[in-house]
């Protein structure tokens, strides 16, 4: 299921809100007359989380979204979504990591099904706890700034046993659908 910030994206290119699946085939109409390319009704309906299931989209899907949108690529449009997300101010949930202190622990999910649990070691960096159905894993030591509930989350930096992984983002579509404390 996309984020709340990427339907409002698309609701505003429509100008229409999505809440039925006959939005969606309203949605699949205006692609393909915008874009000259298609993504089904079906698949749209999946990713408004209207047809359930652990359902993830092909890149060629967010790339087609992406240019609706007006960007180039489904990256192009995340790399947007990161400077939006630091310049504007708008009520998200949030957790600014050099808020936190030493040892904090948290945890955060996205779609579908991932979790992940971290401790904050100092210097926005933190060691990954667990993790369940994710490419990080735990012991990974990873550099974060900031994680905004509904917006993509955005690592600077993977190191896995003292390798260098580069960067990393975690739910692409659906952006982090929670944030909580471990006690």
């Amino acid at each position: 299921m996309i984020s709340k910030i990427i339907k409002l994206d698309i609701e505003q290119v429509l100008k229409r809100e999505i809440r039925y699946p006959a939005d969606c085939e309203v949605l699949e109409l205006d692609i393909k007359h915008t874009c000259n390319e298609t993504v089904s009704a079906s698949t749209l309906k999946r990713l408004f989380g209207m047809i359930k299931g652990n359902f993830e989209p092909r890149l060629y899907t967010l790339d087609v979204i992406s240019k609706y949108l007006g960007h180039k690529n489904w990256d192009d449009y995340l790399e947007i979504l990161a400077k939006k997300e630091a310049s504007e101010f708008i009520t998200i949930e949030e957790l600014s990591i050099d808020m936190l202190s030493v040892g904090d622990a948290y945890e955060f999910g996205y779609e579908p099904l991932r979790r992940i649990g971290f401790t904050v070691i100092g210097e926005r960096k933190c060691k990954i706890l667990f993790a369940e159905n994710s490419k990080l894993q735990a012991d990974d030591i990873v550099r974060i700034s900031l994680i905004a509930q509904h917006y993509p989350l955005f690592i600077s930096e993977v190191e896995r046993e003292k390798k260098q992984l580069g960067a990393y983002t975690a739910g692409k579509v659906s952006g982090i659908t929670y944030i909580k404390k471990i006690e």
